[in-house]
This record gives C-alpha cells, sequence and structure tokens, in this order.
C-alpha cells in the first residue's frame, strides 16, 4: 500500500485527512452529534475540498434541511416523551432503559403508585404537568440541536470558500520539526533529569522511553518548538 504523501480537507467534516494516491480521502471518522453522519464520514472516498466542492453542498444543504425539521418538530405538538424505565430484558437488575410515551400513558404510568401513598393529591394533574416539562424540554433540545447544526453548516460553507482552490499539505516533517533522540542513558532517573533541562531550553514534546524489561535501552526523544 502506497504511503500518503499529503494531507487534504474533507468536505463533510471540514478536517484534515490524509489523501490516497487515487486522489480520495482516506476513510475516517465523523463526530458531530446532532445526527447527519454516524460512524464513517460521508467525505471518505471523495476528493479534497481544495480540489472539489460538490459534497460540500449536498453537506450543508442536507445539514440545514435537518435543522429545519427538528424546528418544525419543536413547533408542533409534542406527542410523545423519553423516559427511563426498567429494563426487564437485562440480566442486570439495575439495567434501564428509554421509551417514549404519550401525555395519557405517562399518566398512567405514574399514578397507581403514588396515589396509593398520598391518595388526597391529584396525581392526574400533577403527572400532567410533569409530562408538559418533559415535552418543553424536548422542544428546546429539538432547538438547540437545529441551532448547532446550522453553526455547522456555517462553518463547512465558510471553509469551501476559503479552501478550494488551495494545494494541497504535505505530510512530510520538516527537518527542524522531526524528533531528536538521545541514548546512552544508564537510569530512568539520568533520562528524567536529562528531559527536564531539555524542557527548560524550550523544547516540545519530551519523551523518555525505555528502561523496562522487554526494552531496556532508554533514551529522551524531543523536538524544537
Amino acid at each position: 500500500m502506497t504511503k500518503a504523501t499529503h494531507n487534504g480537507t474533507c468536505q463533510a467534516c471540514g478536517r484534515s485527512q490524509a489523501v490516497k494516491s487515487n486522489g480520495q480521502l482516506a476513510k475516517h471518522g465523523y463526530t458531530v452529534d446532532y445526527g447527519y453522519f454516524n460512524g464513517t464520514c460521508s467525505g471518505a472516498g471523495h476528493a479534497p475540498l481544495e480540489k472539489e466542492t460538490a459534497h460540500n453542498v449536498d453537506v450543508v444543504a442536507a445539514v440545514r434541511k435537518w435543522a429545519d425539521e427538528q424546528e418544525m418538530i419543536a413547533d408542533g405538538n409534542i406527542s410523545t416523551v423519553p423516559v427511563q424505565v426498567k429494563d426487564t430484558d437485562s440480566t442486570d437488575r439495575y439495567a434501564r432503559k428509554t421509551i417514549h410515551v404519550s401525555r395519557d400513558e405517562y399518566i398512567k404510568f405514574n399514578v397507581a403508585d403514588w396515589h396509593a401513598d398520598s391518595p388526597e393529591t391529584d396525581w392526574n394533574e400533577f403527572n400532567g404537568k410533569k409530562w408538559d416539562d418533559k415535552a418543553d424540554s424536548v422542544r428546546f433540545q429539538l432547538r438547540n440541536a437545529a441551532k448547532h447544526a446550522r453553526k455547522d453548516a456555517d462553518i463547512l460553507e465558510a471553509l469551501r470558500a476559503t479552501t478550494y482552490g488551495n494545494e494541497l499539505t504535505s505530510r512530510e516533517i520538516p527537518a527542524d520539526q522531526r524528533p531528536q533522540k538521545e541514548t546512552g542513558f544508564r537510569t530512568l532517573r539520568e533520562g528524567y533529569t536529562r528531559a527536564d533541562e531539555l524542557k527548560k531550553l524550550g523544547f516540545i514534546k519530551v519523551r523518555v522511553n525505555g528502561g523496562t524489561y522487554n526494552r531496556p535501552d532508554i533514551s529522551v526523544t524531543y523536538r524544537q518548538a
């Protein structure tokens, strides 16, 4: 397998990724939580944003459409809310699972036990208000997710304008940025003493390596700031 020589910007997630010999981005993950992608990023297998923009345009449009849908749900009738209940299918006695229940189901779900403890309380009204509070919380979460999705879409769109047409980034580390290595330390104490000296001199990524049964040789690696 030919090692990638350059990095490019992913059209979908906007991160720098390795460009394969065929000009497409290597497989990589997607971490945004609002639900448009899961697992492998859809930008994998596409050309980087420096070379093409079509997938970026599609992603931005899809994310904004998803945001619109979340706000439409929030502005409409919330018919169910999530609640935590015991997971009777699990062997773990403490296991819980999430189910979605309607207002009537929520009231019925809670009233029986509570009514037995305090029959003078209007538990139907009490639990109805609690369900309403949960519905408001669902609306807030939907609108908040839509807001963050739109921000991500705006960032990707702006990235398109500043990235397309640029050169790819070389993956080769310049000589003055490559790790330096010192060896010949007889003990870990000597290694850590030298590491402290290097840090005080302004070097970065100072590491003491070795000193174990499987790797007895001790070395110190570091880089220029």
